[in-house]
């Protein structure tokens, strides 16, 4: 369980230093991230001309706990993760996971780390060299993404078919689309599975998974969203807050 936590936090991280507005973030050294559902944490990103260098959880008591490190070439891809964990914790020990990043032709082609016993492959690329094959393979769990993009690069549908162990045999697929605003931030999620999941769908250390979601922001005057609420049967549950620097 603690091995599928931690995958589960490096793909987050992972996808988030993606998802963010390089061009836009490049006046500003960091930003403070801030939950409603972790009221004791906030997250620090560290920038340089506008790329994530590193990203620190600081805890209202222990202080740093966690720290994400990223090392780019020139190209400012990503050809090094390191990760350091429970730092604020002596009990816990720190946790040290370091991941390896191979490209070619300037595309990400696969992440290993032997910390976690994952690989993951990006493979059948699109015109804006985006990915449309994701394979994840680990000692207990083998999974493929397909995905379609729209011309801007943002996700339309993720299908995700999870195999059952050394096989390849079908146990689910789970399908999940998005709708955006002008921005490229997802307003709207809809789930969907075979066969049929029982939602939510409660995660470790992060929100709920809801069939479906929907989301409103706040901006500031670069176009970056100040705050990001989730809304959960007309009920907003879910908010995050950022403050640029």
């Amino acid at each position: 369980m603690k091995k599928s936590f931690l995958i589960l936090i490096l793909l987050i991280n992972f996808n988030n230093i993606y998802s963010q507005d390089v061009e836009k973030l490049k006046e500003y050294e960091y930003f403070i991230e801030s939950k409603n559902y972790e009221k004791n944490w906030i997250r620090k990103y560290i920038l340089k001309d506008g790329l994530n260098y590193k990203i620190q959880d600081i805890h209202n008591e222990q202080g740093l706990t966690n720290e994400y490190i990223y090392f780019y070439n020139k190209k400012n891809n990503v050809i090094k993760e390191e990760y350091v964990m429970n730092k604020g914790f002596e009990n816990e020990g720190n946790i040290r996971i370091n991941h390896k990043l191979t490209y070619k032709n300037n595309r990400l082609i696969k992440d290993r780390s032997k910390e976690t016993s994952w690989t993951i492959k990006y493979s059948n690329f699109d015109k804006l060299d985006n990915p449309q094959v994701i394979e994840s393979i680990s000692k207990n769990k083998q999974t493929k993404k397909n995905i379609k993009y729209d011309d801007k690069g943002n996700i339309l549908k993720l299908t995700e078919i999870t195999y059952n162990n050394g096989t390849k045999v079908i146990k689910k697929t789970e399908f999940t689309s998005y709708k955006y605003d002008q921005y490229n931030n997802v307003i709207e999620l809809l789930r969907s599975s075979v066969p049929k999941m029982e939602y939510p769908i409660k995660m470790i250390g992060g929100p709920h998974l809801y069939e479906n979601e929907f989301y409103k922001y706040e901006y500031n005057k670069d176009g970056l969203w100040t705050k990001k609420v989730c809304i959960i049967n007309g009920n907003e549950s879910y908010i995050w807050k950022r403050e640029y620097k």
